[in-house]
């Protein structure tokens, strides 16, 4: 025995018998193990495999025939040798009938134990043999339900050829194919049956060389060939044939395959592939077409002189072919174009008009086996490439307009100082005029905040992140590599052909209107001079009034002191002389006790009253001062409480008889970044418009009785905010989206023209980058509410340029808790009046001239 050692079953009671039996086995190479009884040796033989099995007749529990028989229900028992003290022989008979291999006597001489071994040998070889069988039968088995799964699944046709030429075997697919069933192929000459008649012939010699040699010229290889189905119709099938080489014949096996799709799709595959060649041939053309747009600096007329020589190119015969392009009164051809009889054409429409004709000509005849002198693709090429070529000369002719409208457009931009850059959403520049070129450089691959400021890194308050498109942002910067030039920035955003985000800005330059303005500004101040003129003429007279009236009164006081003192001169003068020299010193009639007493107390309170006069003169002179001074060209440090009081006294006349002013200014209110002039101007148009609005409560309710105005000042985080409040008739609501509109008044015709709220509101939004509001009831008066920026450092004081941009503000927060100081005082020239101006001097005319504010006043009494 070779391998695996093969395992006994030995079912024995008698002890010794079982150690002589194991000894004797495993000495020949077997495993044996040993059952008591025949219950045991069931268990075990339930649950193992045992290569044979040793058993004793005669068993505690039964006899081992028994054991056998149970054994044969659980299927073929293993080779069995059964073992007895006393042969009997119905019971041998028995046994063999059961399937028992022998019946062994155990004899005392101890021969079963010589036997024994031999006798298990060749029953195992039997089960070993019968083992194979069994196993070459189910390996058969399972090849066959292989066979018939492959041959039932094929989508090829399986044919088996016997010896004699003849079908032996007809697959599904055979039938499916060929059209012939199983029962009507089988035994029927397969050439007979598949090959087209003018083959069968020659299929029959081979057949014939085949079944005599076993060769054949098909043998091994993969042919493609016509087939016959049983309707008649002929079919491509691909055939390979192997042969069965037996002793006394050859047989064949033939594997068929229609590929009649597959020819379908060869053939289609051919016919696309000619039309793809064609169609890169077409496109290949158009390409190099397109690619002469990309020149967009030379004349459209060059680029359709080139186009034109592309054409031939896409044609079945190129070296044969010519084009040529009339256009309105133009020619473009190819330098060998004939007019021959071979020509193909299509017209060129543009804007909807008949422009032109494309037309290709063949220089010669094409060859005999085309179909025409065109093929209908050729045709459809020339129609599509016409249409193209239409859309191009469109294309180059905007394209043409575009560089004059460009160049035109420069021209302005340079002729009106203004420029135009356009960035992408990263800030990279993608197009800078050529006159801010000239002056900055080429921008290709630059950043807009690198190109124009020199930075590193975007602007901090830059539109250019936020700007959503179709959004306009404006705004006013200065330009510090032209010498600060004022300008106005107008920024929007838009979406190019291919989707992309793009920012255009709009510099146009300000010196001009910034002149203007400035002008405008001063005649509007001296506008609101001339206006007020009669108030600040008439608050002048007063002082001074009362000032020249006390300086006669001193005049006066003076001659009487000065006789008062003659006399005390002559008195002394005359002591010890005559009595006629005493007389004549009595008769000058000196001031009495009780005049010069009157004297001693009036003429210090002239004096103070004069010095008084003064200041007040002197106040107002200042604050007109400061009222009409020209208008700064940048911003300066301003305070707004100074800027106030100097408004209120100057326009003093034009709410002293409806209302009476309470001022309630924050005490180290912190300075802001502006202009003095423009904010005098807001104050004035708040401050008089407040005036007007009590006077026309006034009129309506028929009261004299003054009303309110309050100015009060208060720092709210990063703003200062101020509010003129009054107490008139108030705004309808309706009207207060309104009220800052340019010309929107709802005062009699020639009492107001509405520029004034539009003004201030241009100066404190636009000028100072802040906010102004209205809180208002009908009947309950209104309330301005103006809110502009903190000079937030004294390196930001220093530092204030011109036209400093307002975008540099930071927005309001309307948020912040309000903190107002809870003093309020009555406004009066004593509390406002500063000294530091000269006294005035009547002037022969009777007018007065003021030292240092430059303008004479009508002394006019009240």
């Amino acid at each position: 025995m070779a391998g695996v050692a093969e395992r006994i079953l030995l079912v024995e009671d008698d002890p010794e018998q079982v150690r002589l039996v194991v000894h004797l086995l495993e000495q020949k190479g077997y495993v044996v193990e040993a059952a008591p009884d025949a219950e045991t040796a069931w268990n075990v033989c339930r649950t193992t495999v045992y290569d044979a099995l040793v058993v004793d007749y005669y068993l505690p529990d039964g006899n081992g025939l028994e054991f056998f028989r149970r054994l044969t229900g659980l299927g073929p028992p293993p080779p069995t040798i059964m073992l007895t003290g006393v042969k009997e022989e119905a019971v041998e008979m028995e046994a063999i009938r059961l399937g028992v291999e022998t019946f062994l006597a155990k004899d005392s001489a101890g021969l079963f134990r010589t036997l024994l071994p031999i006798y298990l040998e060749r029953a195992l070889s039997r089960g070993r043999l019968e083992k194979e069988k069994r196993q070459a039968e189910a390996d058969l088995q399972a090849h066959w339900r292989m066979f018939q799964a492959i041959n039932d699944a094929a989508l090829d046709a399986i044919i088996v050829m016997d010896g004699q030429g003849r079908v032996a075997h007809w697959s599904p697919a055979a039938e499916r194919i060929f059209g012939y069933r199983a029962d009507e192929a089988i035994g029927q000459d397969v050439h007979a049956l598949l090959a087209p008649p003018e083959l069968r012939e020659q299929a029959t010699q081979g057949i014939t060389k085949f079944l005599q040699t076993g060769q054949g010229p098909v043998l091994g290889k993969i042919v493609e060939l016509e087939a016959v189905r049983q309707d008649g119709v002929r079919i491509p099938v691909e055939l390979s044939v192997a042969a069965i080489r037996e002793t006394s014949c050859c047989r064949a096996v033939a594997i068929a395959r229609d590929i009649s799709a597959r020819r379908r799709a060869e053939a289609e595959l051919q016919r696309q592939t000619e039309q793809l060649h064609f169609r890169l041939k077409e496109l290949h053309c158009l390409f190099g077409i397109y690619q002469l747009l990309e020149d967009t600096e030379s004349p459209w007329e060059e680029t359709l002189a080139k186009a034109v020589q592309l054409i031939p190119s896409a044609w079945q015969y190129p070296e044969k072919a010519c084009a040529r392009l009339i256009l309105d009164n133009q020619v473009f051809a190819t330098e060998n174009f004939q007019e021959t009889v071979w020509k193909l054409g299509a017209p060129i429409w543009c804007g909807g008009q008949l422009a032109g004709a494309l037309e290709v000509c063949y220089l010669q005849p094409l060859p005999q086996a085309d179909i025409g002198p065109f093929l209908k693709e050729e045709k459809a090429l020339l129609e599509l490439v016409a249409d193209h070529l239409a859309h191009i000369i469109e294309h180059l002719q905007a394209q043409q307009r575009i560089r004059e409208l460009k160049r035109q457009i420069e021209f302005v931009l340079e002729a009106t100082r203004t420029s135009l850059s356009i960035t992408d959403a990263e800030r990279n520049l993608l197009y800078v005029d050529p006159g801010a070129q000239r002056i900055y450089g080429d921008p290709t691959g630059r950043k807009c905040y690198e190109y124009f400021g020199g930075a590193e890194e975007p602007c901090p308050h830059c539109p250019l992140g936020g700007v959503r498109e179709g959004e306009v942002v404006q705004y006013e910067a200065t330009l510090p590599k032209e010498g600060h030039r004022p300008v106005q920035v107008i920024t929007t955003a838009f979406r190019d052909e291919k989707g992309r985000l793009l920012i255009a800005n709009v510099v146009v330059d300000l010196t001009d209107r910034k002149r203007m303005e400035s002008a405008l500004m001063q005649s509007q101040k001296l506008e609101a001079v001339g206006r007020l003129a009669a108030g600040i003429a008439h608050e002048i007279n007063t002082p001074a009034q009362y000032i020249r009236n006390n300086l006669h009164f001193l005049q006066d006081a003076f001659q009487e002191l000065r006789q008062a003192l003659a006399y005390s001169g002559r008195r002394l003068e005359t002591e010890g002389q005559s009595e006629e020299a005493a007389e004549a010193a009595e008769a000058a009639a000196p001031p009495s006790d009780e005049d010069l007493n009157f004297l001693c107390q009036e003429v210090p309170k002239a004096l103070e009253q004069s010095a008084k006069g003064v200041e007040e003169i002197a106040a107002i002179v200042r604050a007109m001062r400061q009222f009409v001074q020209p208008a700064q060209t940048g911003k300066e440090s301003v305070d707004l409480n100074e800027v106030i009081r100097s408004t209120l006294t100057i326009c003093r006349n034009e709410w002293k008889y409806a209302a009476e002013v309470v001022t309630d200014l924050a005490p180290q209110l912190p300075l802001l970044p502006g202009s003095v002039h423009d904010l005098h101007q807001v104050v004035l148009q708040l401050v008089v418009n407040a005036a007007q609005a009590i006077q026309e409560a006034q009129e309506k309710q028929g009261q004299k009785t003054k009303g309110t105005i309050t100015v009060s000042t208060r720092q709210n985080g990063p703003w200062v905010e101020m509010r003129v409040a009054d107490n008139g008739v108030g705004i309808p609501p309706e009207n207060l989206s309104k009220i800052f509109d340019p010309f929107f008044t709802t005062r009699p015709v020639g009492q107001g023209r509405g520029q004034g709220l539009c003004i201030a509101r241009s100066i404190v939004v636009d000028g100072h980058g802040g906010a102004i509001d209205v809180e208002s009831k009908p009947g309950q008066g209104a309330t301005f509410i103006v809110r502009l920026p903190v000079l937030q450092s004294a390196q930001e004081a220093s530092g204030l340029h011109p036209l400093a941009l307002h975008s540099a503000y930071q927005p309001l927060h309307a948020d912040q808790p309000e903190q107002r100081p809870p003093r309020q005082e009555p406004l009066t020239l004593e509390t406002s009046a500063q000294t530091g101006f000269a006294v005035p001097l009547e002037t022969s005319d009777g007018s007065c001239f003021l030292e240092g504010g430059g303008f004479p006043f009508a002394a006019s009494p009240e």
